[in-house]
């Protein structure tokens, strides 16, 4: 058995950890609770293709930190070949967790970001970042999201220690999904989806402050401005959702679509797919996956804490990084990807196809485990 513990789980999650249960030959057992703002984890009551154990999270400031009930699928199901925990230090439960498992000399993998996205993990004498150094050290075993992350911790801990498993969606899927959508007149798929304007942003991600969603609109109006023939899509929810709902009606902004939070892939996939860009005024994450998977570049800007996906964004080939904060930098790379829509389409397809495919991120994981009970 192998105990995976997660604070909450996601949709897209849920998916990825099928497919991982599946090349575990069902050993997989899935630890998580509650997420903080209530209600189901996932959106849906379908039956997982793994097991799972419920856990008592105790939330505190929000998502600021949390507390998990880690020791109830010990008693459950016993005593595992394995445990994978979160690398995060807003779980205050990860110290006891790892000490529990010690104790039991249970191999432990940490999976996680490559430490804060805000300092650098290896010179910094953050004390959270020492903290974390040594976290890393006594872990068995470190999977990261990206090479980037592993060429850091590289820097920390040996490297036959750490494993890449790409931070991904379920490919299979949006690929399957994109190939569908090929085959179709995009103009009578943007007509079923009641989307008038010629060009098409899109926004894809939480409304929240930290992520500038109300510069979109902004983008948005600089464009409309300039007689473009744009309309913009929101996917997603969030505090700033009504905000930018009065805005559009404030500032008289044309086609836009706020299609609040979906997150089943074959719905959302249709809207992103006709769209021309992604465009991220905040920090970027798993959308930069979504979109390249079904075609779509993104255009973000530089000197934000951004997760590992940012590496996703090749210059000039999957999108745009501007180092001007200013909201009319975008302007110029979105017509540029707009002008050459066909180029940044094939360039984003090829890299999502080639690097981004869920084979890797599930072999990463399969590599982890095979390291640690071999070696221990």
């Amino acid at each position: 058995m192998v105990f995976l513990f997660q604070r909450y789980l996601t949709y897209y999650k849920a998916q990825l950890f099928e497919h991982i249960n599946s090349c575990l030959h069902n050993k997989l057992i899935i630890c998580y609770g509650k997420p903080p703002f209530g209600g189901s984890s996932i959106s849906d009551t379908k039956t997982r293709l793994f097991k799972e154990t419920i856990l008592k999270n105790n939330w505190f400031g929000g998502e600021s930190a949390i507390w998990q009930s880690f020791w109830k699928p010990f008693s459950e199901y016993g005593r595992p070949q394995v445990v994978i925990l979160e690398a995060s230090l807003r779980i205050l439960s990860l110290l006891p967790a790892i000490i529990y498992c010690r104790l039991r000399n249970i191999p432990i993998i940490l999976w996680g970001h490559a430490g804060s996205r805000s300092r650098n993990i290896v010179v910094s004498n953050n004390y959270k970042d020492i903290f974390y150094r040594w976290l890393v050290k006594i872990s068995d075993a470190f999977i990261c999201y990206t090479n980037g992350d592993k060429k850091k911790l590289s820097n920390v801990v040996e490297n036959k220690k750490l494993f890449i498993a790409v931070n991904t969606l379920d490919t299979n899927e949006l690929f399957s999904i994109r190939r569908s959508l090929e085959k179709k007149d995009k103009n009578q798929l943007k007509s079923e989806l009641g989307l008038r304007s010629i060009n098409y942003l899109c926004l894809l991600g939480r409304l929240i402050p930290e992520k500038y969603p109300i510069d979109a609109l902004s983008i948005l109006k600089i464009l409309q401005e300039q007689q473009q023939n744009i309309g913009l899509i929101i996917i997603g929810d969030g505090p700033e959702k009504s905000v930018m709902e009065e805005m559009v009606f404030s500032q008289g902004l044309k086609d836009v679509h706020i299609l609040g939070s979906i997150m089943e892939l074959k719905k959302s996939a249709p809207y992103i797919f006709s769209s021309d860009t992604i465009i991220n005024p905040g920090y970027v994450g798993l959308s930069v996956n979504q979109g390249l998977c079904l075609g779509v570049p993104t255009i973000t800007r530089s000197g934000l804490p951004h997760s590992p996906e940012i590496d996703f964004i090749k210059e000039a080939r999957t999108g745009f990084i501007s180092n001007d904060h200013k909201v009319t930098s975008f302007v110029q790379p979105i017509k540029t990807v707009i002008n050459n829509r066909e180029k940044f389409y094939q360039d984003s397809v090829s890299f999502a196809e080639n690097n981004l495919d869920m084979k890797f991120c599930i072999q990463g994981v399969s590599d982890a485990i095979n390291y640690v009970t071999t070696s221990s």
